[in-house]
């Protein structure tokens, strides 16, 4: 069974999402150890040195936490998408090859504010979407849209939440949507546009 997308392209940060993530974190983590240490030391020297010393322990502080947080996730997320890249039987359960000819792991969009990591299976018989074995029971799903020359593929832009939007930098974002009459879902795969049309090319064959 082929895998569509090379692995390299799942660590690539299209979107900047990291750096944002990496500043957001920084930010409110250095105001929070600025306001502590201000009220901690509420009356002890003068309100400027008082403000200096805040400042400098919360910025250093908060640099550092924004930093080992973004290296903390990448590291988690670097390692899920290793087993999930390598089929890891112990995450994931493979369909017949004679089903499905080509994989891609990836996210199914649940909702708006929830993507379910898994792999999305293509073939013959159609497509599937099987989450891994560590998602919660309530959204570990399969997703199965049949018969293959029933679907169609789209790129749609989808909103983002305006909570993650604070944080993301972005309003929308770019998403691959398969249809099979008035069933559709729609999934969060790494360099959208290429991947869309790789999936596009692959059901054209089959």
């Amino acid at each position: 069974m082929q895998t569509l997308v090379p692995r390299a392209a799942y660590d690539r940060d299209e979107l900047g999402v990291n750096t944002r993530i990496t500043l957001f974190a920084t930010v409110f983590f250095g105001l929070c150890m600025m306001g502590m240490i201000l009220y901690m030391d509420r009356g002890d020297e003068s309100a400027l040195g008082a403000f200096g010393k805040a400042t400098l322990i919360g910025s250093a502080s908060g640099c550092l936490f924004g930093i080992l947080l973004v290296s903390l996730l990448k590291v988690s997320a670097r390692r899920l998408q290793d087993r999930l890249y390598a089929g890891d039987a112990s995450l994931v359960q493979t369909p017949s090859p004679d089903q499905y000819s080509y994989r891609l792991p990836c996210g199914w969009m649940y909702s708006p504010r929830q993507v379910v990591s898994g792999i999305l299976y293509l073939g013959a018989r159609g497509l599937r979407f099987d989450a891994h074995l560590n998602t919660p029971a309530q959204l570990r799903q399969s997703i199965v849209l049949e018969p293959v020359e029933a679907l169609t593929l789209t790129q749609v832009d989808t909103p983002v939440p305006v909570l993650a939007r604070i944080i993301l930098g972005h309003r929308t974002l770019p998403r691959v949507e398969i249809r099979s009459g008035v069933h559709s879902a729609q999934f969060s795969v790494p360099d959208t546009a290429a991947t869309a049309e790789q999936l596009r090319d692959r059901l054209n064959e089959l």
